[in-house]
């Protein structure tokens, strides 16, 4: 890819998080660009001429993507600039987290008691949503485990 191609696809994985994770477009463009480019660690500077953006906008961009574990930072001895990457790992292990699904759970419960007086469709409605939330958290472990098992098999096939 080029830097024009590479800068598109940033975008493109930027407009795509921003819609459906709910980060700020600049850290959606971030991981985007993070995830082809070269070399793979950058710095806050490096990463701001490659996005168009300023260092400010990218340094708020990481500290969104460092807490969702989706980047990781180093600093090399000698160097007073950090270096950002992609984290694939970080990455994957927080989709199959299923915390947020039973912290989800537990605030429809405290809802539930809330509208014991309400009619039974909404409170119908409630439970659905802890059933729904429920059922993800136990599936997200199984979920993990499928995920782990393909992707070793895919794996050893490529290295085979």
């Amino acid at each position: 890819m080029n830097s024009e191609e590479t800068f598109t696809y940033a975008d493109r994985l930027g407009q795509f998080f921003a819609s459906y994770s709910s980060i700020p477009p600049v850290a959606g463009r971030l991981l985007g660009y993070l995830i082809v480019c070269k070399p793979e660690w950058q710095s806050i500077n490096e990463l701001a001429s490659a996005l168009r953006a300023s260092r400010s906008a990218v340094v708020g961009a990481v500290q969104v993507l460092e807490n969702r574990h989706a980047v990781k930072r180093i600093r090399v001895a000698g160097n007073r600039n950090d270096l950002i990457s992609f984290d694939i790992v970080g990455f994957e292990s927080r989709g199959f987290d299923a915390t947020a699904y039973l912290l989800m759970a537990a605030i429809f419960k405290e809802g539930l008691t809330s509208v014991e007086d309400a009619s039974g469709e909404r409170q119908s409605h409630l439970q659905e949503l802890i059933d729904f939330a429920e059922f993800l958290a136990d599936r997200m472990p199984l979920l993990q485990r499928d995920w782990l098992e393909q992707r070793n098999s895919r794996r050893e096939n490529v290295s085979t």
